[in-house]
């Protein structure tokens, strides 16, 4: 399961390097909007197959990426409902949240967990004489 930890965090590192570089390009030239959707959409699905399975098996972390996964499966499905459904009058600031800042604010979430799994936080506390008890 370590092994999967760390090509976990490296493949969102990857993809997430990517996008901002897509990101960036984008200003210059807008052909590279395909990029970023790859980018987010490989994210996306790269994060919630991990999550699942870190739910699962009951890994580091499984209950906050349950969370995650909980919030994402309601996000997908909200997503394909007002896909499929061609619900028209929704103003476009709302789409581009819906398309963008959720999915992104749910990937830095993920990442962010990803990192805490990877390089937990040291801890000194116990060190100092501890064959003494006080």
């Amino acid at each position: 399961m370590k092994i999967l930890i760390k090509i976990d965090f490296f493949a969102q590192l990857i993809l997430l390097i990517v996008a901002v570089g897509s990101v960036s390009i984008l200003f210059i030239n807008r052909e590279y909007f395909v990029v970023l959707m790859a980018a987010q959409c490989c994210i996306g699905i790269e994060q919630y197959f991990s999550s699942l399975i870190t739910v699962i098996f009951k890994a580091s972390l499984w209950r906050k990426k349950r969370t995650h996964l909980v919030v994402s499966t309601v996000y997908l499905v909200l997503l394909f409902a007002f896909t499929f459904l061609h619900i028209h009058g929704i103003p476009h600031s709302i789409i581009l949240v819906g398309v963008f800042v959720l999915p992104w604010a749910l990937a830095v979430y993920y990442f962010v967990l990803t990192c805490q799994v990877n390089f937990p936080a040291k801890s000194n506390a116990g060190h100092f004489l501890p064959h003494t008890s006080f």
